[in-house]
């Protein structure tokens, strides 16, 4: 399962979310910093997305900021097709 965190410098939201992740056993995911791609930050801010982080993960609607029940959400797909 792919999961991309896209985060910005000293994002409170941001750590929450790693945190979240990171106590899920296996869950892997990537996190890449959105100032450094400015096409993906006016793709995501087009899409009405307006704080971060904004989490792309397969089968899971994308989200913006810490929301829990997307993180939930997450977790669950990750467990769900974990072997």
């Amino acid at each position: 399962m792919s999961i991309t965190v896209w985060s910005k410098p000293n994002c409170v939201q941001c750590k929450a979310v790693y945190r979240a992740f990171d106590r899920e056993p296996g869950l892997a995911y990537t996190v890449k910093n959105l100032p450094d791609f400015p096409e993906k930050l006016a793709e995501f801010i087009e899409a009405g997305f307006t704080a971060a982080p904004v989490v792309e993960a397969e089968g899971v609607d994308t989200f913006a900021g810490y929301n829990p029940d997307a993180v939930k959400a997450v977790i669950a797909k990750h467990r769900s097709t974990a072997f």
